[in-house]
């Protein structure tokens, strides 16, 4: 058996699996009616070093009042592609603490380092338990999320069903990724019966 045979044939850790399942951080957003596709593929540069350093610097000072919107802000400058870094574990600490106020946002995005690894130690059953808290409080990514958990049986039992009914309410909020997804699933007949009509309808959205 060849090396990349025999890497293909062991067992994926939960990180592995996690990160395959779950976008990365910023990567996915709500496609606001003031943005432009670009703007949301990264197109179109929002801010400057400085002004990056300047965002830190003041969340920084916010956070450390106990303000739960300047510690999610806080921990999404901080948030690196690298799962074991120290600013990823910075940013963790930051959404616990966010999210203990039932900040929404923060528990989305808690659940999701849960998922992929990112900063804490992967944890399926956490992230989707965050996951549906927030989703139950409306966050669109938390909804997407907890589908894509759902779909899989990633922390939780399978359930294509349940799955497509929080992608379907993450999409009409204008998450973009979860309308993708109900198409796909209304083209398939995943968690429902194949309706090519339905699925136009959401993939041309």
């Amino acid at each position: 058996m060849s090396p990349a045979a025999r890497q293909n044939t062991m067992p994926r850790t939960l990180r592995e699996i996690g990160q395959s399942l779950f976008p990365a951080p910023g990567s996915e957003e709500v496609l606001r009616p003031e943005e432009g596709v670009l703007d949301l593929l990264g197109g179109t540069p929002r801010k400057t070093l400085r002004s990056d350093t300047e965002s830190l610097e003041a969340h920084a000072r916010s956070a450390a009042t106990g303000d739960p919107q300047a510690q999610y802000e806080l921990a999404k400058l901080l948030l690196t592609g690298k799962p074991l870094s120290i600013q990823n574990r910075e940013a963790a600490k930051w959404l616990r603490k966010a999210s203990a106020r039932e900040h929404a946002a923060s528990e989305a995005l808690l659940g999701l380092l849960y998922a992929r690894g990112q900063g804490v130690h992967p944890n399926p059953e956490r992230a989707v338990e965050l996951f549906r808290t927030a989703a139950i409080a409306g966050n669109a990514s938390a909804q997407y999320h907890l589908g894509i958990a759902l779909e899989n049986g990633f922390g939780c039992a399978k359930d294509p069903r349940s799955a497509l009914s929080w992608h379907r309410l993450a999409g009409a909020q204008g998450h973009v990724l979860a309308q993708l997804r109900v198409g796909q699933c209304y083209a398939q007949g995943i968690g429902c019966r194949r309706d090519p009509v339905q699925a136009q309808l959401w993939l041309r959205r």
